[in-house]
């Protein structure tokens, strides 16, 4: 990793989106490539975004089609767990499942510094969205966003040991 890059502590997975009937159960909006991962999980950090508090034991999961349905020790009635509507679940960083090959976590990306291939620097990775077609890097540069597709004629190469992209812009791509 780059000297101005420090991979975070914790990853979110999850955000809770409201109460599964009545005895404390949780809809969660899964935000992980694999919402499989939840199967594998004995405790979870519940927050706001950017600040996981602490540690809750996980004791029952259940995978939907729209989501998942999680128990957590000591959420035992809907009140319980009306109070926990809309935090985000987090796991530390180092416990991150391994991704295919040529796949990169999101949090790996940003902090990346983006040059042409001229070697003109274009700006630092501040975020990356998925869009259906493809994605799509938001690099910053003075205070100003640009929009980068995520396509191989644009983006020569990802380097998360050098913390660099290097880009072949299109005409009209960085104005």
């Amino acid at each position: 990793m780059s000297a101005g890059r420090q991979r975070p502590d914790f990853i979110i997975i999850g955000r809770i989106t409201k109460p599964h009937g009545v005895k404390g159960a949780l809809k969660v909006e899964a935000m992980t490539h694999d919402p499989q991962r939840f199967r594998l999980l004995k405790r979870v950090y519940l927050g706001v975004e950017d600040k996981p508090g602490d540690a809750v034991e996980i004791e029952n999961i259940q995978l939907q089609p729209q989501g998942v349905i999680l128990s957590l020790r000591g959420v035992e009635s809907r009140q319980d767990a009306e109070r926990l509507r809309n935090l985000y679940i987090y796991l530390p960083a180092e416990e991150a499942m391994s991704l295919p090959a040529g796949a990169v976590y999101i949090f790996d990306l940003v902090g990346l510094d983006v040059y042409t291939t001229d070697g003109e620097f274009v700006g630092v990775v501040k975020d990356y969205h998925d869009y259906p077609a493809n994605g799509m890097f938001i690099v910053e540069k003075n205070g100003r966003e640009i929009l980068i597709p995520d396509v191989a004629d644009i983006v020569n190469e990802i380097d998360i040991d050098a913390g660099k992209i290097i880009l072949n812009p299109i005409e009209g791509l960085l104005e």
